[in-house]
């Protein structure tokens, strides 16, 4: 299916490419946050990203040297665990104690519309792919930015409303609700 090949080949480059636009921004995100929970995070998500570039590159030149779809695109347990319990946990421990800069706040809303796209990207390429291993790599991929945009929101809403994270998150019941 040579059809099939050139399609996911260029899916794969253009994924690729769109990777390398979220290490931009979290390289530079890290770089510039003035909130040192930022900073973490973003390093957190930089590395996630660059794991996301290897595998997305390892099954491209699979596919290029002409062999069929492989786990090569599996996720590897890292060493960042559950960015979304880390998030969590440092929120629960730091509370209140946290400033940020507007300037932070912008680099969060970037980075949530960059997942956004990239979550539409592999949703778009989903809807076209044939092949078992194809659709779950892009399941996956999905799954991942998914959670690359559900903790930038949720960081974005502690940053926001701090109250309304802390009532969201930590389920406290309402008196008189």
């Amino acid at each position: 299916m040579p059809n099939s090949t050139d399609r996911c080949l260029k899916m794969l480059a253009e994924a690729m490419e769109e990777e390398e636009k979220s290490l931009a921004l979290y390289e530079s995100a890290a770089a510039v946050c003035s909130l040192e929970l930022g900073k973490e995070m973003f390093r957190i998500l930089l590395g996630q990203e660059k794991d996301h570039v290897k595998r997305l590159r390892s099954v491209y030149d699979s596919l290029q040297r002409g062999e069929a779809w492989a786990d090569l695109w599996k996720p590897q347990k890292t060493e960042n665990g559950d960015l979304q319990e880390f998030l969590q946990n440092q929120i629960t421990l730091l509370g209140h104690k946290i400033r940020h800069h507007s300037g932070d706040l912008q680099t969060l809303e970037i980075g949530v519309t960059m997942e956004q796209e990239s979550i539409d990207f592999y949703d778009e390429r989903l809807q076209k792919a044939t092949d078992p291993l194809e659709q779950q790599f892009l399941t996956s991929m999905i799954t991942e930015e998914r959670s690359h945009f559900v903790v930038l929101q949720d960081l974005k809403l502690f940053l926001t409303d701090p109250e309304s994270w802390f009532i969201e998150k930590e389920h406290h019941a309402m008196d008189g609700a």
